[in-house]
């Protein structure tokens, strides 16, 4: 355990940083302690995930010490909880934020995290799970949801409100497998428990897109500590949740009506 002080913040590293990482870690807290926005950048294979959850995390801890000074000793804790920001990390895959999440698991922080994902990704419904396209699972989830049809979805309206333990990490299968042996939905589990995380991992998505970042409620990203990883890949997201496909059937259809249109108006 290496561990520094900069900025009045203790930054604990779980081994002897690089040069790199270490000044990594010092500008992620300059950009928390001004609060600015910040792009930085490092070479694959520098350990910059690493220096970004060690600096987040020391910055939380700074926060929450602080605050608790502030408010009267220890027995502020609790209301000190609500004053803590979170962390929302997003990334442009599953796989990526599944290995953001390993190494904060491999930091025994005692932080709690959860991922959001896809009903590609995290839907238990056999009936939903077989639709060929992402639309048509959107949809078909819907429809039980509404016609109350969904086993799972069904569990977990009758099930007490999900807790997350202190330390609980848990990333896409991790979600999938524990809710699915409970036959609860892990898709709309994942979104309740969202709220009590440190941590909430997420695709990019979630962030770019209007309508899915509606979806998650006003508060998510309320005073929250964001972070965007793998940011050079954000033009393409952007240019995707912009962009509507057409079907070739769906066309002919808009050029008939047009032409019928346009005869009925002549």
């Amino acid at each position: 355990m290496s561990v520094w002080e900069y900025r009045d913040v203790s930054i604990k590293f779980p081994c002897s940083p690089y040069p790199s990482q270490k000044v990594f870690a010092e500008k992620v807290i300059d950009c928390l302690a001004d609060g600015a926005n910040g792009l930085l950048e490092s070479p694959t294979g520098t350990g910059k995930t690493l220096a970004l959850l060690c600096a987040t995390l020391a910055w939380r801890d700074h926060v929450r010490w602080k605050n608790i000074k502030a408010l009267g000793g220890d027995a502020a804790e609790s209301r000190v909880a609500t004053t803590v920001p979170r962390v929302v990390y997003a990334s442009r895959t599953h796989g990526q934020l599944a290995q953001a999440m390993k190494q904060l698991r491999s930091l025994d922080s005692g932080a709690a995290a959860v991922a959001l994902g896809s009903r590609d990704a995290l839907c238990a419904n056999p009936r939903v799970k077989d639709r060929p396209t992402l639309s048509e699972k959107n949809q078909t989830c819907n429809f039980l949801r509404r016609t109350k049809t969904c086993e799972f979805h069904n569990n977990l309206n009758k099930s007490e409100p999900g807790q997350l333990q202190v330390g609980q990490v848990l990333d896409i299968e991790d979600l999938v497998r524990s809710n699915a042996k409970r036959r609860l939905c892990p898709y709309y589990w994942s979104r309740e428990v969202s709220p009590q995380a440190a941590f909430v991992f997420m695709p990019y998505n979630y962030l770019f897109d209007s309508v899915t970042r509606r979806s998650l409620g006003s508060d998510m990203m309320k005073d929250s500590i964001v972070i965007v990883d793998e940011a050079h890949n954000i033009s393409k997201v952007c240019e995707e949740s912009a962009s509507v496909a057409f079907t070739m059937q769906e066309i002919a259809l808009a050029l008939s009506e047009v032409s019928r249109a346009t005869f009925l108006s002549v």
